[in-house]
């Protein structure tokens, strides 16, 4: 519905934030809907679950959407009052601006009195880490022993990823084989 608020549209909804970070651990937090916009869910977010302030400006329009994430750097990176600032600055970013406007030129707009300094552009692109090879890894690690304890009570091993909504299944067949392979060849250790 236009113009309906985020509690309006998800009542008794939460937030899943996937964070897959380049070199550690993904993992998942959840956090209730909070105020009457993602934004500030989001928000509530960052601060409650990452300990860190964060604002965020959000327009859409049709299949388009536009974002402006500030994040504050720990406190040994400048005074409070930078912080307010620039959220100062920021807050005066309109949904048009976000949708219409080169991110270079947003930037200039909002920032520009201050050294702002742009990095490469990188797609955006919908991936996930999860894989066959991954579960098999997992199961191997948790021995031959539990593996067919499962099987047995199970019929069957299943690995469902929460991120990509990939399923994997592994039957009687593919743990004997997954075990065949894992052992050393015959003469070697």
């Amino acid at each position: 519905r236009p113009g309906a608020t985020l509690a309006e549209l998800m009542t008794d909804g939460v937030l899943a934030m996937n964070i897959d970070p380049a070199n550690g651990q993904r993992y998942q937090g959840i956090v209730e809907l909070h105020g009457d916009s993602l934004a500030e869910t989001l928000r509530e977010y960052f601060l409650s679950s990452e300990q860190l302030p964060t604002r965020i400006w959000l327009a859409s329009q049709g299949d388009l959407a536009a974002g402006l994430l500030l994040q504050k750097l720990p406190a040994d990176h400048g005074p409070e009052e930078a912080w307010e600032h620039l959220v100062t600055l920021s807050d005066t970013i309109t949904g048009d601006e976000l949708l219409e406007l080169p991110f270079s030129d947003l930037l200039h707009r909002l920032y520009h009195q201050e050294t702002v300094r742009l990095f490469d552009a990188g797609p955006v692109a919908f991936r996930c880490s999860c894989s066959r090879e991954k579960i098999e890894r997992v199961l191997l690690g948790m021995g031959k022993k539990e593996v067919a304890s499962i099987l047995e009570e199970e019929g069957e091993i299943r690995a469902d990823c929460e991120f990509c909504l990939s399923k994997y299944r592994f039957d009687s067949v593919d743990v004997a084989a997954l075990f065949a392979d894992a052992m050393p060849a015959s003469g070697q250790q």
